[in-house]
């Protein structure tokens, strides 16, 4: 939209208006979601942190979190067969019912790993209920897998994440107002081009008040913060001696690569439509590149063929995945994004930042 608008500007610069205001309609709220992070913060939903739970409320229902903590793991990563490693992965993958976040959080030289569940129910109760039952087949993955867990006692060290309370930029937020009232004034006096300004930033200034309504808290993070933008991981056929490799080198970042961090790896199973969606869009990638004859649309529709044939002939499931990590020295953030790269991550700086605590 945005090009046919730069294309049409040099035939008539009204419909080229009208097409790059309707290309920042579709995308007014991104833009009031960047421009809400800028002046207010994040918004921080409503939270009661227990010393085994966290209770969040949010704009219907309740969100009830709890975990465990993974004391040791019986058996040295060296000394597990190649198959072994591969069982043991695809045990705990399939051990995920629904949203489960891991949480690695070192201090100079002592790493905690935690394993969090959560529940969503419009009573707290039956939020804590369905918590407790996912926790309950999680305990028992993990004691078959060899680890010694127990429930955490102490859920303010899990969310050890330095933020401050925001105080609103409201030199961000004026010129917006002023933008509006003057582009009104102007477009009164015939420009239609103007009207359509001011119409947006009446949009924008709207859209703000409502996303400032809908939290009182807003918070802004003092650590640097890193997520994940896009994963090449999905599109490899790894075998299990590669698998085995990409635990090791995991394993030595996270031990031994970067120091004084929190990493949050959030993992959810993909629906039964994200499949179908996935499985379309493979066909439509690959029609598109025999139309096209492109390169780069050959390659995709590789790539996306090699996933389809993980899950039809190994029988994998898909997984949705978000890394959030925080870091103190902007070091130890730029160590973690080279080598989660060589994995097939990468990890950025956010234009917007994450709803880490909702």
């Amino acid at each position: 939209m945005i090009i046919l608008a730069c294309i049409s500007f040099s035939f008539s610069q009204l419909i080229s208006s009208m097409l790059l205001f309707i290309a920042m309609i579709l995308h007014l709220n991104s833009i009031s979601s960047l421009l809400s992070q800028y002046i207010f913060g994040t918004p921080i939903p409503a939270t009661f942190v227990g010393r085994t739970y966290v209770v969040m409320k949010k704009s219907r229902f309740f969100k009830y979190v709890t975990g465990l903590e993974v004391l040791n793991i019986h058996g040295r990563l060296e000394e597990m067969r190649e198959e072994e490693t591969m069982h043991k992965a695809n045990m705990l993958l399939s051990s995920i019912l629904s949203e489960t976040t891991f949480v690695y959080a070192k201090q100079g030289d002592v790493l905690r790993s935690y394993v969090l569940v959560s529940a969503e129910d419009f009573d707290v109760r039956d939020a804590r209920g369905k918590a407790i039952q996912l926790l309950r087949g999680l305990w028992s993955t993990f004691v078959n897998l060899g680890c010694e867990v127990r429930l955490i006692n102490n859920m303010r060290e899990v969310f050890n994440i330095e933020v401050e309370r925001a105080k609103v930029r409201w030199y961000l937020f004026l010129p917006l107002i002023l933008i509006f009232f003057v582009s009104l004034r102007l477009a009164m006096m015939g420009s239609i081009i103007l009207g359509l300004v001011a119409v947006y930033s009446l949009l924008l200034i709207i859209s703000l008040i409502v996303k400032r309504a809908k939290s009182s808290t807003y918070c802004r993070f003092k650590d640097v913060v890193l997520v994940l933008s896009s994963s090449d991981a999905l599109f490899t056929f790894p075998s299990s001696v590669e698998v085995k490799q990409r635990y090791t080198h995991t394993h030595y970042i996270f031990n031994q690569y970067v120091n004084d961090y929190i990493v949050l790896v959030r993992v959810s199973p993909a629906l039964p439509q994200d499949y179908a969606s996935f499985e379309r869009e493979t066909y439509r990638t690959y029609e598109r590149a025999g139309i096209f004859d492109k390169l780069s649309l050959y390659v995709k529709s590789s790539k996306m063929t090699t996933t389809l044939r993980r899950i039809h002939q190994r029988g994998e499931r898909l997984y949705k995945i978000d890394i959030y990590a925080f870091f103190k020295s902007k070091e130890d953030a730029v160590a973690f994004q080279r080598s989660l790269s060589s994995l097939g991550f990468k990890v950025s700086r956010p234009l917007i930042m994450p709803q880490i605590f909702g």
